[in-house]
């Protein structure tokens, strides 16, 4: 949980300071939820980062994005949940 708060302050931080918050760091939030079992804040952490990624056009931050999103078992795309092969 340590890791998460800190992840949540620099968000926080780089909103203030670039009055927007950075794709990747609400992409590393997801995930940190995510492993901590915190699936509907996850989740509900993974649509925040949907919404940043539509003005973002640079290969890391869709990388990231696309990680947190296969992680929750969502596609890229943000069709759903995937169903197991």
């Amino acid at each position: 949980t340590d890791a998460l708060a800190t992840l949540q302050r620099g968000d926080s931080l780089n909103a203030k300071l670039r009055r927007y918050p950075r794709a990747t760091d609400q992409a590393f939030i997801v995930m940190a939820l995510h492993r901590l079992g915190r699936t509907e804040e996850a989740r509900a952490a993974l649509e925040r980062l949907r919404e940043q990624m539509k003005d973002v056009d640079d290969v890391e931050s869709r990388a990231f994005a696309a990680e947190a999103e296969r992680l929750l078992g969502e596609t890229p795309e943000g069709g759903g949940r995937r169903t197991p092969c």
